[in-house]
């Protein structure tokens, strides 16, 4: 008897393609809320495959302004509409042409402006977008997430002065260690402040500064230590109320974060807890779905998880330098070390 039936490998593979599908609608809809004149979308790539979406995001992300042609036959700044006689079946055809025309077009639009930006984008055509790929969709969203708000976020840890000096004190240099670096910690530093990392190291550094900036799970006493991964370790809720005590502990406690079981109402009563009060307090946009992350039988969508995680990079920016700003807002590590050693010297006298 043949079973039409899908394994439970599919099942899953389908249930984390449609978690990553609604992170990303819910992405997209939150940068086309900054656009003036943009719709948002509903079904995320039948909406956006006309490339009229994918400019208008790009424009909010990057600044520029992009030519965008309507199925109208003209752009958004000037109309130039095409006017056919819908009667004629060979009139019909041209307007179907017509379409895939401006469709092609705003794709190309959107991949020109993407390469200009230093974006190298692999397995990207505008046939495969056209058609509505979900594959190729689903990639091109990510590669817009990795540049736009994970890397930059990394980068941005990176240049502050608050994570230079943690990141360079010895292990057994007195007071101020209370980060908990180890010396395996010093010997494995964070890749170099003037560029970014590839995007394969980008997983790695992100568990690299949860591990030992943001959340550090031995100080808290989690009974995992570290973080060691991006999906299965985050389903219970935990991690998202740890992230969330690291920035504003006011708001939970270590106690909160340790008890309660492992069922999963009670990890989806947790994640959404994290999650609500980070959007009312931290200004996070809530990216993931609860019920998606806890779902008992199958692991979270790593990607929907870094999508959520890398908001809060954003909170660690780094000094302005702006001469109306007070003196301690623009300290910089040199200027602290300059400074450190000045009291010195005047404490001798």
């Amino acid at each position: 008897m043949i079973q039409t039936g899908k394994s439970s490998d599919e099942e899953c593979g389908e249930a984390e393609q449609r978690m990553q599908r609604n992170t990303f609608t819910r992405w997209v809809n939150h940068h086309l809320e900054a656009h003036s004149s943009s719709s948002q979308t509903q079904n995320l790539i039948e909406d956006m495959k006309d490339g009229i979406l994918l400019c208008h995001l790009l424009e909010v992300l990057t600044g520029d302004v992009l030519p965008v042609t309507t199925s109208s036959g003209g752009n958004e700044e000037s109309s130039n509409n095409v006017v056919v006689n819908k009667s004629s079946s060979s009139n019909l055809k041209t307007i179907k042409t017509l379409k895939r025309a401006y469709k092609l077009n705003n794709l190309n639009t959107a991949l020109k402006c993407l390469r200009a930006k230093g974006i190298k984008l692999i397995n990207n055509n505008v046939v495969d977008l056209a058609d509505g790929n979900p594959r190729i969709w689903l990639g091109l969203i990510w590669q817009l997430i990795l540049h736009f708000q994970v890397e930059t976020g990394l980068s941005m840890v990176r240049r502050s002065a608050w994570h230079q000096i943690h990141t360079n004190q010895q292990p057994n240099g007195g007071e101020g260690t209370s980060t908990g670096i180890t010396t395996t910690d010093i010997n494995h530093q964070h890749p170099s402040t003037s560029k970014l990392p590839p995007k394969k190291n980008v997983e790695q550094s992100l568990l690299d500064w949860l591990n030992r900036e943001a959340i550090r799970p031995r100080q808290l006493g989690l009974p995992s230590g570290a973080i060691v991964d991006l999906d299965l370790s985050w389903k219970d809720g935990r991690l998202l109320l740890a992230l969330l005590h690291r920035f504003v502990p006011a708001l939970v406690n270590r106690e909160e974060i340790l008890e309660g079981g492992d069922e999963p109402e009670e990890a989806r009563q947790r994640a959404q807890r994290a999650i609500q009060l980070a959007r009312l307090h931290l200004g996070i946009s809530p990216f993931l779905d609860p019920t998606e992350l806890c779902a008992p039988g199958r692991l979270p969508c790593r990607r929907s998880l870094i999508t959520y995680i890398s908001q809060f990079l954003c909170l660690y920016r780094p000094p302005q330098f702006n001469k109306n700003v007070k003196l301690e807002e623009t300290l910089t590590v040199k200027n602290i070390q300059k400074l450190t050693t000045k009291m010195k010297i005047n404490n001798k006298f």
